[in-house]
């Protein structure tokens, strides 16, 4: 079975990834903190070119990575828990900072899976045959 370039595309649109930026502070632990009770279908890339001075204190910047298959919820009630004794110094989806707040954190991400759903209903209907 060969699969044309359309329909490739229109594959791997089923699942969209949606990228959450965030800067923490810097510490030694970072990566095993993160990967504790993290969600299924999660991903996280610690971006080491980001790690820099902030007013006097090192922060460091991962990316949180999830398909739109990955309930929204889940990810944004464990960066909740992750991150609520400590708010992140700056969370951003799509270059928009979004405030530190339960609700708004869920909204925020919701509202980039109901885009990211929008779009790739528009492909699908681009591409109908695929």
């Amino acid at each position: 079975m060969v699969i044309r370039g359309s329909q490739l595309l229109a594959r791997l649109a089923l699942h969209m990834p949606v990228q959450i930026t965030v800067v923490v502070r810097a510490g030694r632990d970072l990566d095993s903190f993160l990967e504790r009770d993290k969600p299924d279908g999660v991903e996280i890339r610690i971006l080491t070119r980001l790690l820099h001075r902030d007013f006097g204190q090192d922060t460091m910047s991962f990316a949180v990575v999830f398909s739109t298959g990955v309930l929204g919820n889940l990810v944004s009630n464990w960066l909740w828990e992750k991150f609520k004794q400590q708010p992140p110094k700056k969370i951003t989806i799509r270059q928009r900072e979004i405030m530190w707040d339960k609700g708004e954190l869920v909204r925020a991400i919701e509202q980039e899976l109901q885009i990211e759903g929008k779009t790739q209903s528009q492909r699908k209907k681009q591409h109908p045959d695929d």
